[in-house]
């Protein structure tokens, strides 16, 4: 899978519109905070991913069961820091996968059809290596994850994944 745990539940994601000049701190400010930070009992992992552009820094939680709602940010958020709704969502399938992705995309999808047509093209395109379908927790959108080769225009890349420590939660 790509950037998730096989025993999760539920997935969060929250996107933080930081603007260049701030993108670098807020990677270091969110890592910093997770190294040191109490996990919650059922959050698997966490993945602090800076947008290619470096105008963003897209953060995802794993959680064993439904994903609690609280930022990955904390309450002042990183430096330079406009965040979007937090959106939460589940594990609806998995496509092929050809390679371990280094680069990702995220898309919106509006309904199922879309986004079965979405991720059954994905294959097909070149230099995509993987992809996942997550529906929302309301069940009115889907966000798809796409795995790249290379860097892809308003792309990520995964700078830093933390699992759970051992001694938190159901983990041993």
């Amino acid at each position: 899978m790509i950037i998730y745990d096989i025993g999760a539940k539920s997935v969060q994601v929250e996107l933080a519109h930081t603007g260049g000049d701030w993108q670098r701190a807020a990677v270091a400010a969110w890592v910093s905070r997770w190294r040191r930070q109490q996990w919650p009992a059922d959050l698997l992992g966490v993945a602090c991913l800076p947008s290619v552009d470096g105008a963003s820094v897209l953060t995802w939680s794993q959680w064993a069961t439904d994903a609690e709602p609280w930022s990955l940010w904390g309450l002042d958020g990183p430096p330079g820091y406009s965040s979007g709704p937090r959106t939460y969502h589940r594990l609806g399938r998995i496509g092929a996968r050809s390679a371990s992705p280094g680069y990702f995309g995220l898309t919106g999808l509006g309904n199922l059809g879309q986004a079965r047509d979405w991720l059954d093209a994905l294959p097909a395109r070149p230099k995509a290596v993987a992809g996942e379908l997550y529906f929302r927790e309301d069940g009115r959108a889907f966000l798809g994850l796409s795995g790249w080769r290379e860097p892809v225009a308003d792309g990520f890349r995964v700078h830093t994944a933390l699992s759970a420590p051992v001694s938190v939660g159901h983990r041993s």
